[in-house]
């Protein structure tokens, strides 16, 4: 069975359609008498389609236009999008990067990193695929502690060390 681009693209849409509407079929609009429903409806959860994607000319990806997507879905309302890496020069850390802009809401940042401080009460398994992505073999974990927090032109740093 041959998979197109476009097949590809309809699915992830449909998928994005599908939770979108399923996020929102649970939550009760309010009823009240107010024409002013603006603090009732900035609590409800929104879905957040986070898409990446390769830009190439053509499907072996050698030249310009877009040749993978790559998407995921949330719901959350405290998440964040970032890029992670290893740190090159500390052993056993990575550096999880946070777009201030794009990539974290102002409640967010002012309740979590605002401090200069990251605070994980637990450790926190690194999923098998991104450890793949960096090149580490085997398994880790972000240990719980407080992690610092930089940041310079916008963009968070936080250094996690890994077990």
């Amino acid at each position: 069975m041959k998979f197109s681009l476009k097949t590809f693209l309809i699915t992830i849409f449909i998928i994005a359609e599908f939770a979108a509407v399923n996020a929102f079929a649970s939550v009760v609009p309010p009823l009240t008498n107010s024409t002013d429903n603006t603090a009732e409806l900035s609590t409800m959860l929104r879905p957040r389609v986070t898409i990446s994607f390769t830009i190439a000319r053509r499907r072996d990806c050698q030249g310009f236009g877009i040749c993978k997507w790559d998407a995921s879905i949330t719901f959350e309302r405290n998440g964040a999008n970032g890029v992670i890496y290893t740190d090159d020069a500390v052993k056993n850390r990575l550096i999880i990067e946070i777009d201030k802009t794009k990539g974290i809401s102002y409640e967010v940042y002012e309740k979590y990193f605002s401090s200069g401080v990251f605070v994980m009460e637990d450790d926190s398994p690194v999923p098998a695929e991104i450890l793949a992505g960096l090149g580490i073999k085997g398994s880790r974990t972000i240990t719980a502690g407080k992690h610092p927090v930089t940041e310079r032109s916008g963009i968070l740093y936080v250094s996690v060390p890994v077990k």
